[in-house]
């Protein structure tokens, strides 16, 4: 699987988001961000025209334990959003993280009936992710379709 992660314009000011901003980011948003990085590099990304000067931030890698705490940042009685670039911390494909899946049961556990909402481009889920998530009801997927191919 191919990996893109900083495939931005030079005039993009991209750095990388410490954990403080990261904390607001999931407190004030009800953001929680998985990964920066993507399978994909298409030609509609939004990461790669935003405006020149627009300081954006990639997501360094956090270990699944950090989410625990994260997860306490959330409001339960708002949607938790995930793999949406609703912020300035620049979100990819979230099943490029081998425990995507983990960490969504995680909120699920924690908040059983707050709903979630997942963008994804649907490219790395197969059968088993679907019986996972379809258990993490309320859930609302969204399918990111930003190429198409023959």
């Amino acid at each position: 699987m191919h990996i893109v992660v900083d495939n931005y314009p030079e005039e993009l000011s991209v750095k990388t988001a410490d954990y403080n901003l990261i904390l607001h980011t999931v407190s004030t948003h009800n953001v929680l961000p998985l990964t920066s990085a993507c399978n994909f590099d298409c030609i509609f990304c939004s990461h790669k025209y935003n405006p020149p000067g627009l300081k954006v931030f990639t997501l360094p890698y956090l270990a699944k334990d950090r989410y625990n705490e994260m997860i306490d940042f959330l409001d339960p009685h708002q949607r938790v959003v995930v793999g949406e670039s609703s912020t300035r911390i620049i979100e990819g494909e979230p099943f490029c993280r081998k425990d995507a899946l983990d960490i969504l049961e995680m909120i699920r556990e924690r908040h059983p009936d707050t709903p979630i909402t997942l963008t994804t481009n649907g490219s790395l889920i197969g059968r088993n992710e679907i019986d996972r998530l379809a258990l993490l009801m309320p859930l609302e997927v969204n399918l990111s379709v930003n190429f198409l191919s023959d």
